[in-house]
């Protein structure tokens, strides 16, 4: 696809995004599968955070899971990361264990995120942290570590230390392998 056509499609559909039309903007985040790149996915993105729409937000949820380029990954955890994505936490990291990318890279975020998440998003987190492929970058796997050491000296009676553990088990088991991949 030539390059004026690539854009034009990408102006369309980043303004289909913005309609006001819920079957336009659901048709809009479908094509966003096929005709995406980083400009239409920081539109979906700002559509997530400020739309209220219970089938938009079904459209959303299964644009996040059937991600497969591996640039979203930094997107995707700013979001996190950001204020106005808070009540959509849970599901954005979802996205990682729903899709193919690898967010290996990340590891002490999840684990941080799982120690200051409520239990939905400890889940989630600990969930994408079973799924990470290797290779395991060693200062990730340190990091990572330390945050649960700290959890566990300070937290000992929380209710999400049972999902704590089995982060540390899964990051104990990426420690064993750093260095071998």
């Amino acid at each position: 696809m030539s390059k004026d056509i690539k854009s034009k499609k990408t102006k369309e559909i980043i303004n289909s995004l913005k309609s006001k039309d819920q079957a336009i903007v659901i048709r809009a985040i479908k094509s966003s599968k096929a005709h995406g790149n980083p400009l239409i996915f920081d539109e979906i993105l700002a559509l997530l955070s400020r739309n209220q729409d219970e089938k938009i937000y079904g459209a959303l949820q299964q644009f996040m899971m059937d991600l497969k380029d591996s640039s979203t990954i930094e997107p995707l955890v700013d979001a996190i990361k950001h204020k106005d994505f808070f009540e959509h936490k849970a599901m954005l990291i979802s996205a990682f264990w729903n899709s193919p990318i690898n967010p290996n890279k990340h590891i002490s975020f999840f684990v941080n995120e799982a120690i200051q998440g409520d239990f939905m998003v400890a889940m989630e987190s600990v969930t994408v942290l079973q799924n990470i492929e290797s290779p395991f970058p060693e200062e990730e796997v340190n990091e990572s570590l330390i945050l649960l050491k700290d959890y566990f000296s300070n937290t000992p009676d929380d209710p999400k230390a049972d999902l704590m553990k089995d982060a540390l088990v899964v990051i104990k088991e990426m420690e064993n392998s750093v260095g071998l991949d």
